[in-house]
């Protein structure tokens, strides 16, 4: 099952099932979705909506509830506090000119650019990417290449000999260390600096002075980082509050919204059935039957989420900062 990717951290919480009528699925929180009252996966792979069979059905369906439970929780979370979205804005990285001596490295082969790292400790902090400039003495289009842990992201920018230029990003990194850069093997690039600011390492614990009050910014060429160099490029990016990753790492632990999610999928499979066809292969209680679960499967879930709402304010004074500033709280009462 593949849930968003800044929902990775509750990827399977709920499960198909545990391997009785099914291959084997994994569910970290040990609730199945075949325990619900009213289904039976015993046929359910003869259950066929768009050549997908049952258990596809079911996955489809608890990606789907997962997701919108985290962004219920995330608009209650605002709603208990004053939050702020971009709390620093930043660019990295100075050129040199002739009166520097000589302005242009040599063509080489490798991976060259420059490493945004957070802190240690900014688990609801995220960074977006907002714009590289360059400068070379190439003309033509090269690739820029972002690599978010082990996602790599492709994007071109035409390059003006004797020129800065700039591309673009706009992009939201999933992960705490993300790189911005290219590979050199063609191109004469700007023999560029972190500036003065900058730090040298992630690896470092202490250090005087950063690019970043959030986060360590460096060069890297290849596997090594801290360097000073930046290699013809410079970098605008953002630190931001990010309330999905915060609302994830908070609830997708906590043992009560894992319950949540399985009461919100009870009351989604009741639907369902109710309004399409498409899972009647695995009923086993008369249609006007499920109109009674629902109304049980709601009742639990309404509970549950109040007593998640009063247990919201502790949770989330973990992310109390520049992020989050005390509001008058709302209680939650449950799901429309």
């Amino acid at each position: 099952m593949a849930i968003r990717t800044d929902l990775a951290c509750i990827e399977q919480l709920i499960g198909v099932d545990n391997g009785e009528c099914s291959p084997d699925t994994t569910s970290k929180s040990g609730l199945y979705i075949s325990k619900l009252p009213g289904i039976n996966l015993i046929n359910a792979a003869d259950a066929n909506t768009d050549y997908l069979n049952g258990f596809k059905m079911l996955e489809g369906m608890i990606e789907t509830v997962i997701e919108e439970e985290v962004d219920n929780l995330a608009v209650t979370f605002k709603d208990w506090f004053i939050t702020r979205n971009v709390i620093e804005a930043e660019t990295v990285g100075i050129y040199r000119d002739e009166n520097d001596g000589d302005d242009f490295l040599p063509v080489a082969s490798g991976d060259r650019g420059i490493e945004v790292c957070l802190h240690a400790g900014n688990p609801y902090k995220a960074v977006r990417l907002r714009k590289v400039y360059a400068w070379t003495n190439t003309t033509g289009d090269r690739t820029i290449t972002i690599l978010d842990g082990d996602t790599t992201t492709n994007k071109t920018i035409s390059l003006v000999a004797g020129e800065e230029v700039s591309l673009d990003l706009e992009y939201l990194a999933i992960h705490n260390r993300v790189r911005v850069g290219w590979d050199t093997v063609d191109i004469a690039v700007n023999d560029s600096r972190i500036n003065s600011r900058g730090c040298r390492s992630c690896r470092k614990t202490s250090y005087s002075g950063s690019a970043s009050k959030y986060a360590r910014v460096s060069g890297y060429k290849g596997a090594n980082e801290g360097q000073g160099e930046t290699y013809g490029l410079r970098l605008e990016f953002n630190i931001e509050c990010n309330w999905q990753k915060a609302v994830c790492q908070i609830f997708g632990r906590n043992p009560q919204f894992a319950r949540l999610v399985w009461y919100a999928c009870g009351i989604r499979f009741c639907e369902e059935v109710k309004m399409s066809s498409r899972f009647n292969d695995m009923i086993t209680l008369r249609s006007g039957d499920y109109e009674e679960q629902r109304e049980v499967w709601q009742e639990k879930y309404n509970a549950l989420a109040k007593t998640l709402g009063f247990s919201m304010s502790n949770a989330i004074k973990s992310a109390a900062g520049e992020c989050v500033f005390c509001n008058s709280p709302k209680i939650v009462t449950g799901r429309p």
